[in-house]
């Protein structure tokens, strides 16, 4: 029987956390201070919780991965990363109901345009510009990243690049067909 090892799951989950933290919260960090508008603390935040995660989850001995134990951190990420997106909207006093945040959070991962605010423009510019950068990775696709990270460790992920991505038609005699 395939056991999943939920270490090697935190591990690579931490990780990919981490990582997609400093994408989105280290720029509206950086605007902030810049525009010193009083919400530095939104991004300090869940960039010192995923940078917890990440240490605590260093000594976890990875090796390689299962199939099961990769799908479980593409889902993982899916519903865990917008959780320290919510603690921003929630610190930043904007949005102070814990599923409105959530909501708004996920609306922007999974790039559905929705949203709970109904003037958007009375946000901070730095909250605005996580809420974009929200929309960004979101839109790219960061279990995509996420794959792309573990496809050196999975020969899964390697596979699953290469069926993801783009086929390039080929010219014959002013034809196109298919790359095969």
């Amino acid at each position: 029987m395939n056991r999943i090892r939920l270490s090697v799951v935190f591990k690579l989950q931490s990780f990919i956390i981490f990582i997609l933290s400093l994408i989105t919260f280290v720029i509206p960090l950086i605007y902030s201070v810049y525009l010193e508008d009083e919400e530095i603390l939104c991004y300090i935040v869940p960039i010192f919780i995923s940078l917890f995660l990440f240490s605590v989850s260093v000594s976890v001995k990875a090796g390689n991965i299962t199939e099961k134990e990769a799908l479980i951190i593409a889902v993982s990420v899916w519903f865990t990363f917008p959780v320290l997106t919510t603690i921003s909207y929630i610190l930043s006093g904007y949005i102070t109901d814990p599923v409105d945040a959530y909501f708004e959070s996920v609306s922007g991962f999974t790039t559905t345009g929705a949203s709970i605010l109904t003037d958007i423009e009375k946000l901070p510019e730095s909250l605005l510009l996580l809420r974009s950068l929200t929309n960004w990775v979101g839109g790219l696709g960061f279990v995509v990243l996420a794959v792309s990270v573990l496809s050196s460790r999975l020969p899964i992920g390697r596979s699953i690049v290469t069926f993801e991505s783009s086929k390039i038609p080929e010219k014959e005699s002013g034809t196109q067909s298919w790359a095969k």
